[in-house]
Parts: structure tokens; sequence; C-alpha cells
């Protein structure tokens, strides 16, 4: 098995803005999913304007969205709004991390997207859950960092509330929810009913908060800072040294043995202050001190290989330059190439997890930022479905429509089907998104035209003459080329082979979902016109 064969056919659509969500869908596209994005017109992704902007593509937006699709659409207009649920109704999955209650307001919610598809997993992330007491309130890794508990429990003693450099909740949060989503799909697969998965920022802090919360459970007294102590273990900290720090763990009394052997103590052995972890802990300001005055002798750089030669963890405190570039990173090849949109080839850190001593490398780059809906057109109604297959995957049921992301190109021997020529009209995607004025227009002149039941045909005034377009039509009827329709089953109206064009009406048939179809009738001159009732569909 490889990474990217794990969930390979299941289809994802991602609503969500900045970090978790984001970090969810690329977790599960690592594992093969097919995630595609939705974004909002104009500005997309929060993250695509953060810096470092290469070429006008952010670096920090590729880190979290490798691997994806993406596809913008304006959540607020009817039509769009009915293509994305088009698409929820053929996927697999749906994640979004809006406040509770927006998805409703835009008719996406819940129950509405799972009684149109019931093998749905819908996954909400938001701050504090989708109902309770705090339920409408918005949040940040900062601010979650600061009601958790975690900012009471970092930093040195007695100093001022510190927040973890990296934002370790939203994408705990995302590891929650990605966890949650593989364990539903298995249920999908099972017995074929979805599932809404409700996750919190809040409670993903507190659940990897065990040991402290069972610290004040168990004694009733808060947790408190230590800096880079450890409340229960010694030595089990950072020390300074003669030219900066390092990081050392004596996690149990054969590691403190050991430590006491490099640093040539064996009295601190013997020590009764110093006789197992918990006494250890208890004084580790005296023994901190100790061995700090020991660490002065030497650098880093010697302490850290007599402690590696001895067994005992140790560790160089890195920037992120040098431990990129560090010989474990290298073998395990996590930091590969990465082209950008824009051509621009730079490097990211990929899936850290490997399946059979293998790393999943990047199967797609991170996707330009729309300006358009027409990267959606695969996905759009009243396509040909024999046009399209689908990977094989226990999780694909039928999907409600016609929509199929995976388009299959046109063979050798198919004629390729372009945006030009005959049938264009049914083939072309999305036009871009009109605003102000224009938009105005379009709404009227597409309400117009729902309106319009009966129009003429052009005819071929524009191919020939006026005098040749008279010619030919006369000697077309003169010639008897001119036909009714059949009245038989599955018949249509036929205009036999020749010269000469004729005048025609052409009936706009308007189906749900706003498609339009066209049915022809032939007029044969001075016979009037052929009774609706005769007129069959295109």
């Amino acid at each position: 098995m490889n990474q990217e064969s794990t969930l390979a056919g299941v289809r994802v659509i991602e609503i969500c803005n900045v970090a978790a969500g984001p970090f969810c869908g690329m977790l599960l596209a690592d594992m093969g999913a097919d995630v595609v994005k939705i974004e909002p017109p104009g500005t997309g992704d929060t993250l695509r304007s953060w810096a470092p902007i290469t070429d006008g593509y952010s670096e920090n937006f590729a880190s979290l969205n490798r691997n994806k699709r993406s596809v913008t659409l304006n959540l607020k207009n009817e039509a769009e709004r009915d293509a994305a649920i088009e698409l929820i109704a053929g996927a697999d999955v749906l994640i979004e991390n809006n406040r509770p209650g927006v998805m409703d307001r835009l008719g996406l919610g819940q129950q509405a997207m799972r009684a149109r598809n019931p093998r749905l997993v819908y996954c909400s992330v938001s701050a504090y859950g989708q109902s309770g007491p705090r339920s409408q309130e918005g949040g940040f890794d900062l601010t979650l960092q600061a009601m958790s508990g975690l900012m009471s429990v970092t930093g040195e003693e007695g100093g001022a509330p510190v927040k973890c450099g990296v934002p370790v909740y939203d994408f705990t949060a995302g590891l929650y929810a990605a966890f949650a989503i593989a364990a539903a799909l298995r249920r999908v697969q099972a017995d074929g009913q979805g599932t809404h998965i409700d996750v919190s920022m809040l409670g993903a802090t507190l659940g990897i908060a065990a040991l402290q919360t069972s610290q004040y459970f168990g004694t009733g007294v808060d947790p408190v800072k230590l800096g880079s102590a450890h409340p229960r273990n010694a030595p089990y900290q950072v020390f300074r040294c003669k030219n900066g720090y390092f990081g050392m763990a004596a996690g149990n009394n054969s590691l403190w043995k050991a430590v006491c052997k490099v640093v040539e103590r064996d009295d601190l052995h013997a020590d009764p202050r110093f006789a197992n972890p918990t006494d250890r802990a208890e004084h580790q300001v005296a023994l901190r001190d100790i061995l700090e005055a020991i660490f002065a002798e030497h650098d880093s750089h010697a302490w850290l290989e007599r402690f590696r030669q001895a067994g005992v963890p140790c560790a160089p405190i890195n920037d992120y330059s040098e431990v990129l570039a560090d010989p474990p990173v290298e073998h395990m090849d996590w930091v590969q190439d990465l082209e950008l949109p824009n051509g621009v080839r730079t490097r990211t850190f990929v899936s850290p997890v490997r399946f059979d001593a293998r790393t999943a490398g990047v199967m797609r780059r991170p996707p330009w930022a729309s300006t358009t809906t027409r990267s959606c057109r695969p996905w759009r109604p009243g396509r040909r479905v024999e046009r399209h297959v689908r990977l094989p995957s226990p999780y694909h049921h039928a999907a409600t429509g016609s929509l199929d992301l995976h388009a299959v190109p046109p063979r050798k021997t198919q004629r390729a089907v372009g945006r030009t020529g005959r049938g264009a009209h049914r083939r072309r995607g999305c036009r871009p998104p009109r605003t102000g004025a224009a938009a105005g227009v379009r709404r009227r002149w597409q309400e117009l035209q729902r309106r319009i039941r009966l129009h003429r045909l052009r005819d071929a005034k524009r191919r020939r003459s006026v005098a040749a377009h008279g010619a030919h039509r006369n000697a077309a009827a003169a010639r008897g080329r001119l036909s009714q329709p059949d009245a038989g089953a599955g018949a249509r109206p036929q205009l036999r082979r020749g010269r000469g064009s004729v005048r025609g009406l052409q009936v706009a048939l308007l189906h749900p979902g706003g498609r339009l179809s066209h049915a022809r009738a032939e007029v044969r001159p001075g016979a009037g016109h052929t009774p609706l009732s005769r007129y069959r569909r295109r």
C-alpha cells in the first residue's frame, strides 16, 4: 500500500479558511482524496495574502493547500450556490470551518446537505462547537491558547503569558477532524450512513492537555509555569553551557546514572535529594544550578557528543534552517520540490507519515486563486455521463446529478471537444462573475430569457446575400425538400439534404435547475406554422 492510494476515490469539498480546516483537507489530500476547495471571489482564502509572497503567490498558502483543486463560487449568489450544492451532492465529505449558523443561512447546512446525500460525512470545525454558551463566538489559535490554559503553563516562572510559537491548536483541530473523517468513512462503507462531525478547537486543545488536566483532577492544584523544565522529572530541560544552550532529558534512573558518569560526578547519583525522578523533580532548581556550573566548562557541541555516546537523549537548540538540513530529515525525504502555479519552484515539507518505508510526494501543485468558476466545468450538470468515469472506491455511490470530477480525456479516435464550433454553447463553462451595473444587466437579461418560450430562429442571411438567400429558399421549396416532422416515436423535425435553408421556430424548454433544451419545427412555405404539439425536443 502507498499513501497516495489510501483514500483514492474519496471526494472532499472544503469550504474553509486559514489553517484548521485547510490543514484537515490537506491531510486527506495527502492520502489520495480528491479535495476541491471552494473559495469566495476576489480575495479567496485569507491565507493567500500572507507573506512570503513569491511572484504573486503565497508560500504559506501553498504549504496548506497542496494536492487540492480550487473553484471560485459566490455562495450568496443563487446560481453559484446551486452549483456548490451539486458538487456536495456528489461528494463523500464536506469540511467547513465557519461560525455555527453560517452554512445554514447559506442553505448548505448539514441537515439540508445530508437530506440530498445521506452518505455525506459533514465535518464542522469551529472555536467552541456547534452548540452551547460560546458557540456563536469566533476564535483563533491565540485566543484558544489563552482560553484553554496553555499560556498558564508556558514561559518562565513569574513571567508574562507567552503563546506557543507554532499555532498548535489550529493544527490539532485539523488532525482531530481528519482522524474523525477517516473513521466516519469506515462507517459509511459498512452501513451507508453519513454523519455530522463537530470538532471544536477548545475541545481539541484540552484533549492534548491530558497530563495537565489529570494533574488538576488528582491534586486540585493548577499546573504552573516551569520554563523548559518538567513537573515530574529531572534533569529534563534546556541547560546553559559555555556558548549557549542545549536540551537534555534523562527521563529515568538509568539515564540519570549515565548523566552522572558523563559529568564525572558519581556523588550526585548517591545524593538522596536525587535518588528517584520524584525527588529530582522536587529539587530540580538545585540540580539545574549544579549541572550548569559543570556545563559552563565546554560548549554545546562537546556536551552533545558526550551525551550521545552515553545514550542520553539530547539535542541542540536549532532554528528551522538547521533542522530542515538535518540528516534525518534528508533521509526521510520530507523536504521536496514544489512547483507553484506561477511556475516558480520552491521547497515544502510533505506528509511525515510513511507507508512501507516510502514518503509520499506532491501529487498536485497548490491551486491558483481562480477569477472565474470555469475550473468547476467538469462538475456542472448537463454533461454527458458516459464521458466520465469514477475511480474504484468502496466509498463511492451514485451521484444525484450528472456531475463528475474525473473527466476522461478524449481518446485518439475521439474528436476533442472544444469551446467553439457546433454545440459549443452547451460545453462552455461558467463565465466570469459580474459585479455592479454589469451584474444587474445580466440578471435582467437572464430574467428576460426565462420568460421567453418561443423565438425565431436566425436564418442564413448572415452567410448569404438577401437575393441568394431567397433564391435558395424558393428553389428548395420547389424541389419539395422541406418536410413536416415525422409523427413516429422518437422522431424529430428533418430537413433533407440539399441546398437551401428555411425559416423556423425554436421552442425553449425550461428544465428544473435552469437548463434549457430546444425543439425545432420547420415551416412549409405558405402552409403556416406546424402545431406546437408536433415539436420534438433536441
